[in-house]
């Protein structure tokens, strides 16, 4: 008898737990004249589009202990109406119960995975629905989470030996330079540990050196919960690896350190040698955040740190609104203008904070190879720039003007962050322009 009522207590904790009320304010969305069209008071990623009804879906994340919810069930709901008639031929007659079929569910599972010793799962939001040719909002619904898959693929310890914060990785020939950047992180908080590629390569097992250096990093994430992890070395110190993610019939192997990020299930799950490809159901979110000082020689590695820790420092004496500027460069990449249609994209996702500068070829009057240069002395936050480009260099479709990887590199300003979407200057196998 206890055992049962054991049971009962537990499924019923169980189902608290794991369901959930969610409210909706009308008030956070608009309406276009005919009600066909619904904005939501914050940009989206995602729309659902029925026949002529725009609505937008919105992304809500939640997490569970070791495990996460494939889908949802919704167990009650409130409507209201909305517009009585759409003038759509195809609503006219009653459709199915809501999320059985069609219309959409108001509330769906989308991504979902396990990250950072933790399951989670997207909620793709959407309280609207058609009925009847009527459109209803939804002020509240119940709902309950289903179909639950254990992160099965790294056992956590119950006890963490000792919480590591950062590992910085590097060959023994640059663990003295990285004394400085060590001791950095340590002042700033971060409990930080070096460990040479020697040591891991002669410790840790792996089919290769990427897998050994990604098992060790596996380790300190569930032996000592891992969070951040540098690189110190170019690839040919430490190498990436090569993945093979099926994306079309002309996708072809790529360079990534997502090795060392993605930690759940194996990248070669069907044991054929190749990489992440979907056969293998490769983990695709991070467990740890991973950066790369690509340096190869002391002297680009010390110049790395320098200006890493320069861009900490309290006395960098940078511009005034520094933190919080931007600079987007839009080169004519097709045809005139498009620069500044791919910037734009950019631009609508920075904090309404930032101060954004932008130089636009074929829009701006001010696009010249002078006031470029002068924007990048004077120093940004955040650089982002469209163009076409090679190894060392981003230009203009007709080569008038250049801008050189070494003319950046060599200015007193420290900018925080460049983006380059252009060909060849992320280029790993050579010299290239992200190395600078």
């Amino acid at each position: 008898m206890k055992k049962i009522i054991f049971i009962l207590l537990t499924a019923a904790i169980m189902k608290c737990l794991y369901s959930e009320t969610i409210t909706f304010n009308i008030n956070d969305y608009t309406f276009s004249d005919d009600s066909l069209t619904i904005s939501y008071k914050e940009k989206v990623y995602k729309k659902y589009a029925a026949f002529k009804v725009d609505v937008p879906i919105v992304l809500e994340e939640r997490r569970f202990d070791g495990q996460y919810a494939e889908n949802v069930i919704i167990t009650s709901y409130d409507s209201i109406l909305i517009k009585p008639e759409l003038g759509n031929a195809y609503f006219d007659n009653p459709l199915d119960d809501l999320g059985v079929k069609f219309p959409r569910k108001p509330i769906s599972v989308g991504a979902r995975g396990i990250k950072r010793h933790g399951g989670f799962s997207v909620l793709e939001i959407n309280p609207f629905f058609i009925n009847n040719d009527s459109l209803y909002f939804i002020p509240s619904v119940n709902i309950e989470f289903t179909d639950y898959k254990k992160d099965g693929s790294s056992e956590i310890k119950a006890q963490i030996y000792e919480k590591i914060d950062l590992v910085i990785i590097t060959s023994e020939k640059f663990s003295d330079n990285f004394e400085s950047y060590k001791n950095f992180k340590s002042k700033q908080g971060l409990n930080t540990i070096t460990k040479t590629v020697e040591d891991i390569y002669a410790e840790y097992p792996g089919e290769n050196n990427v897998i050994k250096i990604r098992n060790f990093i596996k380790d300190k994430y569930v032996q000592n919960d891992l969070e951040f992890v540098i690189i110190g070395g170019s690839y040919e110190i430490i190498p990436a690896g090569v993945a093979t993610p099926y994306i079309s019939t002309y996708t072809a192997p790529i360079h990534v350190d997502t090795f060392y990020s993605h930690l759940d299930n194996e990248p070669d799950g069907n044991k054929n040698g190749i990489y992440f490809e979907l056969d293998d159901e490769p983990d695709y979110y991070a467990d740890v955040y991973v950066g790369r000082f690509p340096g190869n020689n002391e002297a680009e590695i010390d110049a790395i740190i320098g200006k890493t820790i320069k861009y900490y420092s309290a006395d960098r004496n940078f511009r005034s609104g520094f933190n919080t500027s931007s600079l987007l460069l839009g080169f004519e990449v097709d045809y005139a203008g498009d620069g500044r249609k791919y910037c734009n994209n950019i631009k609508t996702e920075h904090p309404v904070i930032f101060s954004v500068d932008s130089m636009y070829e074929g829009v701006t009057p001010d696009f010249s190879y002078q006031n470029m240069i002068s924007k990048f002395n004077a120093g940004y936050n955040f650089v982002y720039s469209q163009s076409h480009g090679a190894v060392h260099l981003i230009r203009q479709t007709d080569n008038v003007f250049k801008i050189w990887s070494d003319q950046i590199m060599n200015t007193e300003a420290v900018s925080g962050l460049y983006f380059i979407g252009s060909c060849d200057p992320g280029e790993i196998g050579e010299d290239s322009f992200s190395r600078k």
